[in-house]
Parts: C-alpha cells; sequence; structure tokens
C-alpha cells in the first residue's frame, strides 16, 4: 500500500469466514493469490499458517458498528458460504449493497458446501445473479443455476498438469435491484 500511495485501504491481518477463532492459511510461497482454508484447494502447499479469523458482521461490530457499504467483493478460494455467512447483518443494514463474486464450486465441494446451498441462500434473500462470463466476455442476467453451472462446466480446463484442481469458476454480480442488473446485461469486457 505504501509502494503504491493508497490511503484509503486498512489491512486487517485476518481471514474473513462467519466466526472468530483461527484456522490455518494454505499456500504456495510463489503463488500467494491462491491462499485458502481448505488444503484440497491447492495441488500443493508449501506453507502453513494458522491465521486468525473474523466475520465482517463481528469486524464491524467491533468498531464503529455496521457502516454504510455500496459493495463488498467476495473471492475466497471455496470459502464462500462462510463469508456469506458472517456477513448477514451488514447484508441485512445494506439492501442496496452489491456484492461481486467469486463463485468457485470445486473449492466449495472441498469446504463441505454444494454449490446449490450458498445459490439457494443468494435467492431466499431476494438476490438476482448476474454472470460475467469469461468465455464469452459479456455478461447476462442468470436466473437459474443450472444455467451458471452450464456456463462454468463449459470453460476451458485451465489444471496445471499433474493436477487434480479444478480452476473453473464464475465471476458473479448479485444485487436485491434487478432493474440494476439488468441495465448492465450486455456490456462487454
Amino acid at each position: 500500500m505504501d509502494r503504491n500511495k493508497i490511503r484509503n485501504v486498512t489491512l486487517i491481518p485476518e481471514a474473513v469466514c462467519d466466526r472468530k477463532g483461527e484456522l490455518i492459511l494454505y499456500q504456495k510461497k510463489r503463488d500467494a493469490g491462491r491462499a485458502t482454508l481448505f488444503s484440497d484447494n491447492l495441488a500443493e502447499s508449501d506453507d502453513q499458517t494458522p491465521v486468525p479469523t473474523t466475520s465482517l458482521d463481528l469486524y464491524f461490530a467491533a468498531g464503529t458498528g455496521i457502516p454504510a457499504i455500496d459493495v463488498v467483493k467476495i473471492d475466497v478460494e471455496g470459502a464462500e458460504i462462510s463469508v456469506w455467512r458472517g456477513m448477514a447483518e451488514l447484508r441485512r443494514t445494506n439492501p442496496e449493497m452489491t456484492i461481486l463474486m467469486e463463485f468457485w464450486p470445486y473449492g466449495m465441494k472441498n469446504a463441505g458446501v454444494q454449490p446449490e446451498t450458498l445459490w439457494d441462500e443468494f435467492r431466499s434473500e431476494g438476490y438476482h445473479v448476474l454472470l460475467a462470463d469469461r468465455t464469452t466476455k459479456t455478461v447476462r442476467v442468470c436466473p437459474e443455476l443450472s444455467t451458471l453451472m452450464k456456463s462454468i462446466n463449459s470453460m476451458p480446463d485451465l489444471r496445471t498438469p499433474g493436477s487434480s484442481v479444478d480452476m473453473r469458476l464464475a465471476d458473479l454480480v448479485l444485487s436485491r435491484d434487478k432493474e440494476r442488473l439488468e441495465a448492465l446485461e450486455g456490456i462487454r469486457e
């Protein structure tokens, strides 16, 4: 942050999930961008570090309370449902909030969660889903999980040779405002 002169960001040395505690963070020293709380989400891990954890609800409750938030980005390598469940109050107090999320079925399954479970939680809270399709480089409304899974499964398999880790995933935009999402439909990258 200092090197890039970024002053409006506060780094918090905690992993976000659904509770306060401690978990192991698995990563490859050469690829910190693939850090995960689930060892099976990496073909190999050469660094395992205990990290403190918190939820977004607990983090904000310990400070000044839940602020007004317009956008949340979730890219957590398989821990999506844990982060989602740990931000229930944040979603409740920010009904207009847009959520950007990487949706990785393989990673979720390694975390013990079926993709349907997270999808059902989106929909039960009135969220509409926009899929940013990496193959066609377009965005479109995604009304059904089957549409999303078909898009993910049609992607090229980008596994490294000898790896069993399936890296096919989708970028989603979630909003309770269906008209806002429909206005974005068809935009090209």
